[in-house]
């Protein structure tokens, strides 16, 4: 199994103590080591605002601050995050209407672990290649 880069930043917004556990495992598993956990939405824009992110995965209902607000606030702050959507409650309408946003991925809380690794892999390996790309890169001038 390919691992992701360790320094891939993630915050795991929602509001079910199991389902965070759940995708910390899944992301750690993968090779993430700076995963954080929030309980809603306003804990997932404090860590937002606390230190750069590269992949959010968050719940669209939760108490406090709405998926989809928390998703518009961490484009506003980092326009390159890759946003996954995880929905228990929300209809598909919802996931269609944030993934017309920009979102890179929905999936719902049902879902299953070779569905969530594909997923978690995309996001990572875009945010591998947008971070490549904001490297200087050397210049070899001949004289």
């Amino acid at each position: 199994m390919t691992r992701v880069d360790a320094g891939i930043r993630v915050p795991v917004v929602d509001d079910g103590q199991a389902v965070r556990e759940a995708l910390f495992r899944a992301f750690t598993k993968l090779g993430c080591q700076q995963v954080v956990l929030a309980k809603d939405g306003q804990a997932g824009l404090d860590c937002l605002r606390q230190r750069g992110i590269h992949i959010i995965l968050g719940d669209l209902k939760m108490p406090k601050l709405s998926g989809q607000d928390l998703f518009n606030a961490a484009r506003a702050i980092s326009p390159a995050v890759e946003v996954i959507v995880i929905t228990g409650q929300g209809t598909v309408e919802d996931a269609v209407e944030v993934m017309k946003e920009g979102a890179c991925d929905s999936i719902t809380k049902r879902f299953r672990w070779v569905q969530l690794e594909v997923t978690i892999r995309k996001a990572a390996e875009k945010q591998a290649l947008a971070l490549q790309d904001r490297v200087p890169k050397c210049r070899v001038e001949e004289l």
